[in-house]
């Protein structure tokens, strides 16, 4: 993953996942039966909008009140989370890290197309990797969020 200085990775140049050097991933925190929900917003829009929301919270110091993940088209959002692969974050939501070999075992499928498709979350920067090589998705809850407008 190409990694910038000022903190933005850039994933497959279509989708951008904001970061804070020295900052914990922001969250959205939702209570829920007593609990608080980590949530990360899978969205939807321009780059150049992505990166306007990165500038503004680094000069002002103040985190994104949730986790966002922008995706520049609605097929890139669609390309990058077929079913199989929402299926495995369905599965990764709220389990901690874990090894491809567990995510496969869980949803019950070959491990070598597991990991394939772990690498597509991986590279668009859907999936974490942790440092002892097992996978993340470090969060309870997924929200999905774009705008169907006519032509």
């Amino acid at each position: 993953k190409p990694r910038l200085d000022s903190g933005l990775t850039c994933h497959n140049q279509s989708a951008l996942k904001l970061t804070m050097p020295n900052v914990k991933s922001p969250t959205f925190n939702a209570t829920l039966r007593g609990g608080t929900v980590k949530t990360v917003t899978l969205d939807v829009r321009a780059p150049s909008k992505s990166m306007e929301d990165f500038v503004r919270a680094w000069k002002t110091g103040k985190r994104e009140k949730s986790a966002r993940i922008s995706f520049a088209t609605p097929e890139l959002l669609w390309k990058v989370l077929t079913g199989k692969r929402w299926e495995l974050l369905k599965t990764m939501c709220g389990a901690g890290p874990m090894s491809i070999r567990e995510a496969a075992r869980r949803v019950g499928r070959d491990v070598k197309a597991v990991h394939s498709d772990i690498t597509a979350l991986l590279n668009a920067g859907v999936l974490d990797r942790v440092e002892d090589g097992r996978i993340s998705f470090p969060f309870d809850a997924v929200k999905v969020e774009f705008l169907l407008q006519a032509a």
